[in-house]
């Protein structure tokens, strides 16, 4: 395909659904404070706007060995497949994006009646770096492999993808949960192993994969946001059933709670996929794979990026007007005010090849100027995203 546009102002809005699932079940929890409210009665940030849809940006980062092996790459999935890191990185965005469009009821206590509020956030794949390493291929908890590698950290935040030997398991850590602090990535390990023992498995699906990284990449991107784990220390195990271990949050019931008020059998951190089960929490933030999360909880997110956070929001980063002389990978997305495409000094009119994907996000206006192509299997795509409120 071959755009030809002089001076075109292209106004495309970008939408961005969200589900309300109501509350079925018919059980108050009548010795607790108001909904979206902490232990201690106070609201997140007074009032967070939770009701606006919110976007944040994030980048995604592969780590291989120097050979080049051990995880996707630029070409394909070093597996003998062609599904690129790129690929990948959409892949998962695209579920975990699903997923935050949708809420699900909380099954613990069992027949309760906290309401499902559309969650309202969405993410934006910003760039994909790969990083060829011996020495930040394999997992740890240290920081050094966020400082050696990370890019625009003060307005996107990173997810670095590595390995641990051995093991298959996704494993993750976030950084902080601090709504003030620009110290902001993810670190998970197995990604990739994962992906290839479900290739290798012929009674596996594709979807399965994305269920088991995209469940982990929402965990950990809820830590980011402000989560804390609900029946689980931050750490990973479960909460003893003490009143001292609990996320803050009136409307996520502690395994205190459950064992003390609600006489429960067993934990109610009960484990991957195992969510559903009578008894077990299926919250985001405990290890389920599930993808239910609680006023409260997203009252926490909305505050944070309303706050502290709003600088990883696409609508804080089309406030400005944008030229743009060239696309390319890595970089995915481009943002301004009003966006310009044309050549710059003695460069050609930019142009996008191959698989390359771009994704402009404009509050006013886009323009090309002079020849501007997509050939080949690219693909290019205009969003209008409001700016931030000031």
């Amino acid at each position: 395909m071959k755009i030809l546009y002089s001076k075109i102002v292209i106004i495309i809005f970008c939408i961005f659904s969200s589900i309300h699932i109501k509350a079925q079940s018919t059980v108050n929890l009548t010795n607790c404070l108001p909904y979206s409210s902490d232990r201690s009665g106070n609201t997140p940030c007074g009032n967070p706007n939770s009701s606006e849809l919110k976007i944040l940006r994030i980048n995604v980062h592969y780590f291989l060995r120097n050979n080049g092996t051990g995880n996707f790459t630029e070409t394909g999935d070093n597996n003998g497949g062609t599904l690129t890191g790129y690929d990948f990185s959409r892949d998962v965005l695209e579920w975990i994006n699903g997923h935050a469009a949708w809420n699900s009821t909380q099954n613990i206590p069992a027949m309760n009646t906290i309401p499902t509020p559309p969650k309202n956030y969405q993410y934006v794949l910003d760039a994909v770096y790969f990083h060829r390493d011996n020495s930040h291929f394999n997992f740890n908890f240290s920081s050094s492999t966020y400082n050696t590698y990370k890019e625009n950290p003060d307005h996107v935040m990173q997810v670095l993808l590595t390995d641990v030997q051995g093991q298959t398991s996704v494993a993750g850590y976030a950084s902080s949960l601090g709504h003030t602090s620009t110290t902001k990535y993810t670190k998970l390990a197995n990604v990739y192993s994962q992906y290839v023992a479900h290739a290798q498995n012929p009674n596996a699906e594709y979807g399965w994969t994305m269920h088991s990284v995209g469940g982990s990449f929402q965990h950990e991107l809820g830590h980011l946001l402000g989560l804390s784990h609900t029946v689980r220390y931050n750490n990973g195990p479960p909460c003893p059933y003490s009143p001292s271990c609990d996320d803050g949050c009136n409307d996520t019931v502690s395994a205190y709670d459950m064992l003390n008020t609600y006489n429960a059998t067993h934990h109610p951190a009960c484990g991957w996929n195992q969510g559903n089960q009578p008894g077990c929490s299926n919250n985001v933030m405990d290890y389920a794979g599930a993808n239910a999360l609680s006023p409260c909880q997203i009252d926490i997110i909305h505050c944070g990026l309303g706050g502290g956070l709003k600088q990883y929001r696409v609508c804080d980063a089309v406030i400005n007007d944008k030229t743009i002389c060239h696309f390319g990978y890595p970089q995915i997305a481009y943002y301004g005010n009003k966006v310009t495409i044309e050549a710059c000094g003695n460069n050609p009119t930019p142009t996008l090849h191959d698989n390359e994907q771009a994704n402009i996000y404009f509050s006013n206006e886009v323009e090309f100027h002079g020849g501007f192509e997509v050939r080949g299997e690219a693909t290019f795509e205009v969003f209008h995203v409001a700016a931030c409120p000031s």
